[in-house]
């Protein structure tokens, strides 16, 4: 059973999904502007998630983090091999771009950090597999604070017990990370030590009455807040790196905090008016934020749309920052749109409406075992 959409949720993911794609634009924003974008792009997604977030059992919980979040991520990554395998073996006319040698894909793939850095202690070399980083990380901050909650957040303040722990989980993610990323653990398990905070902070907002009665005042709040915090440095979550790593945790709630008041405060005007089906509309592109992630790395990282798009608009940068914004939303757009229909990759994007067989399967024999 699909559970019904919550559409300012979906906005804020849309939003969201903007913000990374405008943010991989090079060279068209103020370093301000950049770190206002970063506060908040994917933190976002944690949020998000921590205020939908339900507690498992471990079992169910691990099959569904693995269709939804690992099975997309596996089959990304071999897609972006299959494209470097026939850049470097057949095409010779340009347009497409390498990830690198074979060696170099599946290191990329297994270690599914979002930039290149060393390990942990040893020096080793972990190339960057790109923007799905967030899969994998959020895969595991979530098995973190599922197993949180379930043997410490029952108890009587429980809840308030796991924040504490959490953070302080969120501050080994930064105190690991060393020298902007000259440190850091593979599978992006340093970024996903900082974003199980921001889902205990996504729970917190879900279950606090006040904070979502008086929502537009927090959301102004939260607005300043963000504002002012970009002032004090970048916060780069894929590294688990921040100039203030304090101030970045707290620009990020605020930020996005005030981007899901925004979005809850357009749903209530647009229910009594026309530009509701508008918004339901908008709302699309975040509820297939997967498909919007995997298909825009796959055009950023595999494409040379960037250069030729900067090149044609040289003498008018602006206008070509808008044009290459467009054409990253219009390929993502085209992809929504496609996967749904091409088989194998409906039920791998689309995993929860078009699951395979054998899930199927599966999950009736396990209604019949509980029976």
């Amino acid at each position: 059973m699909i559970k019904k959409r919550i559409l300012w949720i979906d906005l804020a993911r849309a939003i969201g999904m903007l913000l990374i794609i405008i943010g991989h634009i090079p060279n068209a924003f103020s370093e301000f502007t950049y770190n206002m974008i970063y506060a908040v792009n994917v933190p976002l997604f944690f949020i998000l998630s921590g205020y939908l977030f339900r507690v498992q059992p471990y079992a169910k919980q691990l099959y569904k983090l693995f269709y939804n979040l690992i099975l997309p991520y596996l089959f990304t990554g071999v897609l972006m091999l299959l494209i470097s395998e026939f850049v470097n073996n057949f095409w010779r006319y340009g347009g497409l771009i390498s990830g690198g040698s074979t060696k170099e894909m599946l290191a990329k793939i297994f270690f599914a950090v979002g930039t290149n850095t060393n390990m942990l202690m040893t020096g080793f070399h972990m190339p960057s597999i790109g923007a799905i980083w967030f899969l994998p990380a959020l895969f595991f901050s979530s098995i973190i604070y599922n197993f949180l909650m379930k043997t410490i957040g029952k108890y009587k303040q429980g809840f308030y017990i796991v924040g504490v722990i959490t953070l302080l989980i969120c501050a080994l993610g930064f105190l690991i990370t060393k020298d902007n990323a000259t440190i850091i653990l593979p599978w992006s398990l340093n970024a996903a030590f900082i974003g199980t905070f921001f889902l205990w902070i996504g729970a917190l907002i879900h279950r606090n009455y006040f904070i979502k009665r008086h929502m537009i005042i927090f959301s102004i709040l939260g607005l300043i807040i963000w504002f002012f915090s970009s002032k004090f440095g970048a916060f780069w979550l894929n590294r688990a790196y921040a100039d203030n790593p304090i101030i970045a945790v707290i620009g990020a709630c605020g930020g996005s905090y005030a981007i899901m008041g925004i979005c809850y405060g357009l749903e209530k005007i647009t229910d009594v008016n026309g530009w509701h089906r508008v918004m339901t509309l908008i709302a699309i592109y975040g509820k297939d934020s997967l498909i919007v992630l995997c298909a825009h790395i796959l055009d950023l990282n595999h494409t040379m749309s960037s250069f030729y798009i900067t090149r044609e608009f040289a003498s008018v940068p602006t206008i070509g920052n808008m044009v290459l914004i467009l054409y990253r939303i219009s390929i993502t757009v085209i992809a929504i749109i496609l996967f749904r229909f091409l088989p194998v990759f409906k039920n791998i994007y689309y995993n929860r409406q078009y699951p395979f067989k054998f899930q199927k399967k599966f999950t009736n024999v396990n209604r019949q075992e509980k029976n």
